[in-house]
């Protein structure tokens, strides 16, 4: 690439306001921490963009153990299913043993479906694991309104997912009658947000550490993205669901508009929309096409750029590799693509770490002398989508720094698994 390209490219970026240092970081996670307090008070929830949504759960003392448990993953693409059970190795640390798992298509992931079919379809996913266990922790990755009684009412399908009538629906609830009509007896369900099934993952993690974790932070960043936070310091708060995907204090580029108008659900969740990997794939697509019609491509190339449709998330480690040659592109080509790819990674990993900075602020932990915040971190496009796991630890470790706040970052085997399983165990 020549000298005069690099040049012209940034101006483009900063054209489209994509540039990092178009972020005003600190005043990013200033609004993010208000949007987190005016979440938590009532008063003022109509003006928070952060559901912040009480899990009615707290980090446990004690792990109950030799307890098999049926524990149930409803991502943003695939349910999971397992027995679970949780015992101590020789070194008394805490082991989860995973049994009888399947994997199976989220309901609604590529077709409408009504309620019936719904329920009926995870019915029969969990069906073999029916008679091993009273108790089913379910880890659902939707934002939902959690009662006492920990089932939980979904407000509204993120991800793409198309069951519409299941809106509005206590899920437990429905499960169960789904069980009735097959002749099963209830089950004691908790549902808990995939966030606060892998905060609780790391809390098992952490059991046997010799470092006094006094706030945890659980990350899911997969098909979408969201975030959750525990305190010592608030014993009064339950773990909290931010529903961080929702934030409104980063506006949107002309870029994202473009993206968000591609959507179902137009206008919603524009935060995950800029970080998670059900969008990043077809953000990249479309700054690709722009820099087509700004004539940044060879004509071949830009044919390619402007006749594709759609690019997977998975697809751009192909393309950051050059091991993929989709676009006809000549090696000046392939220099500006990985350069325009890189520049969506990079801005999705500075807000995915302003949000977890956001947190441990809120959370007052990781201050005092030997206390440190534990940061579980669980999601197929943050481990495997290339350099955006580093970057994102680059970016935390900067701004951490400046609040003056130590942490600890962890990662779970299935941790929503794990978390949704000690979730049911720990609260009968």
């Amino acid at each position: 690439m020549t000298d005069s390209i690099p040049h012209k490219l940034r101006q483009f970026i900063r054209q489209e306001n994509l540039a990092l240092d178009n972020l005003d970081q600190s005043a990013l996670i200033a609004n993010f921490v208000e949007q987190m307090h005016l979440g938590l008070n009532a008063p003022s929830k109509e003006k928070a963009s952060l559901a912040m949504l009480a899990s009615h759960l707290h980090v446990p003392e004690q792990i109950p153990l030799n307890s098999p448990v049926i524990t149930i993953d409803a991502g943003g693409s695939f349910l999971k299913v397992a027995l679970l059970e949780f015992s101590k190795d020789a070194q008394e640390n805490i082991c989860a043993k995973l049994s009888q798992q399947n994997t199976f298509d989220m309901p609604g992931k590529s077709h409408s479906q009504n309620k019936t079919d719904f329920f009926e379809n995870f019915y029969q996913c969990i069906k073999p694991l029916l008679k091993k266990s009273e108790n089913i922790g379910l880890c659902f990755s939707y934002p939902c309104q959690i009662s006492a009684n920990k089932d939980g009412k979904l407000l509204r399908w993120t991800k793409e997912i198309q069951a519409p009538e299941v809106e509005g629906l206590w899920i437990g609830e429905n499960l169960n009658k789904t069980l009735a009509q097959h002749r099963h007896t209830p089950k004691n369900i908790v549902l808990l947000n995939d966030t606060v099934a892998t905060l609780l993952a790391g809390a098992i993690q952490t059991n046997s550490k010799d470092i006094n974790f006094d706030a945890h932070i659980g990350l899911i960043l997969g098909t979408g993205t969201n975030s959750a936070y525990w305190s010592a310091h608030q014993p009064q708060l339950s773990i909290i669901n931010i529903e961080s995907g929702a934030f409104d204090g980063y506006k949107n580029t002309s870029l994202d508009n473009i993206l968000d108008a591609l959507c179902s659900d137009q206008g919603h969740y524009l935060f995950e929309k800029k970080i998670a990997g059900r969008y990043l794939g077809n953000l990249c697509l479309q700054l690709l096409k722009k820099a087509a019609q700004a004539n940044f491509f060879s004509v071949a190339c830009t044919h390619a750029i402007m006749k594709h449709s759609a690019l997977e998330t998975a697809a751009l480690n192909s393309l950051l590799n050059r091991q993929s040659n989709m676009f006809d592109a000549n090696d000046q080509d392939h220099e500006i693509i990985i350069f325009l790819i890189e520049t969506i990674i990079k801005r999705a990993a500075l807000l995915s770490a302003i949000q977890l900075c956001a947190a441990a602020i809120k959370s007052d932990g990781g201050k005092k002398q030997g206390n440190a915040v534990a940061i579980t971190i669980d999601g197929s496009t943050y481990y495997q989508l290339q350099n955006y796991q580093q970057r994102i630890t680059e970016q935390l470790s900067l701004l951490m720094k400046q609040h003056a706040i130590r942490y600890q970052l962890l990662a779970v085997n299935d941790a929503p698994l794990v978390g949704a399983a000690l979730a049911a165990l720990a609260n009968p």
